[in-house]
């Protein structure tokens, strides 16, 4: 699905500007150079921004500048993927602008696409986590933001529960990326003593067994699997470094990689 969701992403953008470069000769606003993202990075999905001034009603428009197609205010909580850098000229000045999309959940449609002149937007992903849902784990630029969403993502009520058992120990976003099988290129976890622990069995539960389970049932077992695979109370007070990508409803299994993970090491 992401794949054909990216596909159709490209087909609007490269379909679409040069559908209506007539229009773009004949505006106010002149379209005179474009440069597309490579879509993902090993590390991330693609370029990501979010509005700097959130209650600003910063225009996004059309594919030629001729109208307003929304308002970054009304999309206070939304992340947007860079498609494509342009520079459009206007009374003989040249601006940047992004070509961006609303990243969204699941298979959700994409309500809002367009260009946003770049100083109206901020990289990174959106860091009102108080109301956002579960993230897509690329989607993380550094520890500090993965860290945040953990701690005030009400999709992340099962991963503070299972972090305070754990209560003089770190998140770790990189050792997150490593417990999910991602490609290497995606992580750094030099910091980290070799070998880190992946608590098999705990991890076979997470990704086969747990799914129609509650977000306490799933609580109980994985205390239950901490403990009988050496993680008992007195364990758990040290300090650890742990990897965890869980959310309150069961993740699935996608392309072959884990859909979550709790690993455990410590730092060197």
């Amino acid at each position: 699905m992401k794949k054909l969701f990216w596909l159709m992403i490209g087909l609007i953008i490269g379909s679409g500007i040069y559908a209506s470069s007539p229009a773009v000769a004949s505006s106010s606003y002149k379209l005179v150079n474009i440069k597309y993202d490579n879509q993902k990075t090993p590390k991330h999905n693609g370029p990501l921004y979010y509005a700097k001034n959130p209650k600003h009603s910063a225009a996004v428009w059309n594919l030629n500048h001729s109208k307003i197609r929304h308002h970054l205010k009304n999309y206070p909580n939304t992340t947007w993927l860079r498609n494509a850098v342009a520079i459009f000229e206007h009374n003989g000045k040249k601006s940047v602008y992004y070509h961006v999309s609303q990243v969204v959940a699941g298979n959700k449609p994409v309500k809002a696409i367009g260009y946003v002149w770049h100083g109206y937007l901020k990289q990174g992903h959106n860091p009102n986590f108080q109301s956002i849902r579960t993230v897509d784990i690329l989607n993380f630029y550094n520890n500090h933001e993965y860290q945040r969403y953990v701690k005030l993502s009400p999709s992340q009520v099962l991963t503070r529960k299972v972090m305070a058992l754990f209560p003089n120990s770190t998140v770790s976003l990189d050792l997150a990326k490593a417990g999910l099988g991602l490609n290497s290129a995606t992580y750094n976890i030099s910091n980290i003593v070799l070998p880190y622990d992946k608590v098999s069995k705990l991890n076979n539960f997470l990704n086969m067994y747990s799914d129609h389970l509650s977000i306490n049932q799933r609580y109980v077992k994985i205390k239950q699997l901490l403990n009988t695979n050496g993680y008992g109370a007195t364990t758990r007070q040290q300090k650890l470094i742990i990897g965890i990508y869980l959310s309150n409803n069961y993740l699935p299994i996608s392309d072959g990689l884990k859909g979550q993970t709790i690993i455990i090491g410590k730092e060197k």
